[in-house]
């Protein structure tokens, strides 16, 4: 005999919502993934694969030195307050130039620069920020550029770079946990207490819960005595590597051969892969064209001959 089809599934799904007591939904109710597009279509569609910079999200930037890696984060803070939105960039390096920045697209008018002194303190107004919802795009450049609080006391050179990696990796790991877990916040101002979320009023505070995207910019260090295998690596330990979203590594291709009217190349060829992507199918690249007065292009949009271009035999860092 042929049983009659029951409504069972519905009714443990219901029965498990009741469970939870409300607190729980249905994936086909979460909300759309929102994003912030760039001008350029191909690092949206292929790198990115998710239309834009998702908010909500993090996402990683590693380069060797002189790729880059900057250049690029300013502009896309500039696509960002293009878009109307609000950017805050953490410049732990002292690298920042409102000229510079501003030839890359950003207003600076409309660009905050936190101010701090050891790495807790960064972090603890990151946290602030993203808290508040009040920013559409945060950048940290860089990663290594934040000093432990624990290592401007330490007076002994023993086992001081061992201290260091530990120190770091240590206040990342804390830091990226309460971003994915949750974590609470209080004010600066006095008598205000613990921030609360401006949507929903809740004190507990998750990255995926807010608007903001959130860039940080790290190296890409060579590993010594290293023959075999992956050869470089990024400092800050292990926690970005899983915390983030999207990874974008950045490799130096070319530079154009022609000059501008003081002997410099006028821009270089800089090839973007994304080895890990939650949100699109990773491991692809794109290549920019970054100009030496700040602007972004994509590759596509004029085709060079190979005698136009020199190669500069640089090692790829592609992950």
């Amino acid at each position: 005999m042929v049983k009659k089809a029951t409504s069972k599934p519905v009714d443990n799904i219901t029965a498990a919502l009741d469970v939870l007591g409300g607190s729980g939904i249905l994936a086909s109710e979460t909300r759309k993934l929102d994003v912030i597009p760039t001008e350029i279509e191909g690092l949206n569609k292929h790198v990115l694969g998710c239309g834009g910079l998702p908010r909500g999200r993090i996402v990683e930037m590693y380069a060797k030195p002189s790729v880059g890696k900057s250049t690029l984060a300013y502009w896309f803070m500039g696509q960002a307050q293009k878009s109307g939105g609000t950017a805050a960039l953490f410049d732990a390096e002292g690298a920042y130039l409102p000229t510079y920045g501003a030839a890359c697209g950003i207003d600076n008018d409309k660009l905050i620069l936190p101010e701090f002194n050891l790495g807790e303190d960064a972090l603890y107004k990151l946290k602030l920020l993203i808290a508040s919802d009040a920013c559409d795009i945060i950048v940290v450049d860089s990663m290594p550029a934040l000093q432990p609080g624990g290592m401007s006391e330490q007076t002994e050179a023993v086992s001081l770079k061992m201290n260091q990696r530990l120190e770091r990796a240590k206040m990342f790991t804390i830091f990226f946990n309460d971003l994915m877990g949750g974590f609470k916040v209080k004010s600066p101002i006095k008598g205000k207490g613990f921030i609360k979320d401006p949507t929903t009023g809740n004190d507990v505070h998750k990255i995926y819960n807010k608007k903001c995207t959130l860039i940080f910019i790290n190296h890409a260090k060579d590993k010594i005595g290293v023959m075999f295998g992956e050869r470089t690596y990024t400092p800050g330990g292990d926690a970005i590597n899983f915390a983030s979203s999207i990874r974008l590594g950045m490799s130096y291709m070319k530079k154009s051969k022609k000059k501008d009217e003081n002997g410099q190349p006028l821009f270089k060829q800089v090839r973007v892969k994304a080895p890990k992507n939650k949100l699109a199918p990773p491991l692809c690249e794109y290549d920019l064209k970054l100009w030496r007065d700040g602007k972004v292009e994509s590759l596509e949009e004029e085709k060079f001959d190979d005698e136009e271009m020199v190669d500069m035999n640089l090692e790829s860092n592609d992950e």
